[in-house]
């Protein structure tokens, strides 16, 4: 279970985004909400409630990519080649589910720690793409200098910096961002597993 603190109206919008957007996708490598619920608590001094909003998923307890990568990295160990392209595989058709909807949706924060792993015995492990609070249609036109700078700002706030597609850091004045801002970062997690 997500638990988040909503402390203003901004807050709150993005938490019922997140929610909207989560229930678009169906896909075995997309981490499906089953429920959520978002609580009115406390009056503020302005008058305004804060929220709690809850957000259910399923229960993966082999972790994150990036936490198996750490444990085996301090174990000095790999994941196979096998595995490798595995997870890499299944990271592709979650992405292409979201990016084949209409209008497509771009993750924006894929890497290795929003990944789930299940581990099965003998089997490569099943890789499940998680967290869309930064998700959002993939498409942007950018046709000035002022909303190339909006793109940049917001990207800063919710893309990973080391996965962060080039396009993103320093946006052009006249530009058509897409989907290809999430192969950039899948590639930066395909090498960071490797």
């Amino acid at each position: 279970m997500k638990k988040v603190l909503i402390q203003n109206n901004e807050q709150l919008e993005l938490v019922r985004e997140e929610i909207r957007v989560s229930s678009l996708f169906s896909h075995p490598n997309l981490l499906p909400l089953l429920d959520h619920a978002i609580i009115a608590i406390k009056p503020t001094q302005e008058g305004s409630w804060n929220h709690e909003a809850y957000l259910l998923f399923p229960v993966h307890l082999d972790g994150t990519l990036l936490d198996n990568s750490n444990s085996m990295k301090a174990k000095k160990e790999f994941f196979s080649t096998s595995d490798v392209l595995q997870i890499f595989r299944q990271l592709c058709a979650g992405l292409k589910h979201m990016h084949g909807l209409v209008p497509p949706y771009a993750h924006n924060d894929v890497k290795p720690g929003n990944v789930l792993l299940t581990r099965r015995k003998g089997q490569a492990p099943i890789a499940i793409l998680m967290d869309f609070g930064s998700a959002r249609p993939a498409r942007k036109q950018i046709r000035s200098r002022s909303e190339a700078l909006q793109l940049q700002e917001w990207a800063s706030e919710h893309c990973s910096a080391p996965f962060r597609a080039p396009e993103l850091w320093d946006c052009p004045s006249d530009a058509d961002i897409d989907e290809r801002t999430d192969i950039w970062s899948l590639g930066c997690t395909l090498y960071a597993i490797m």
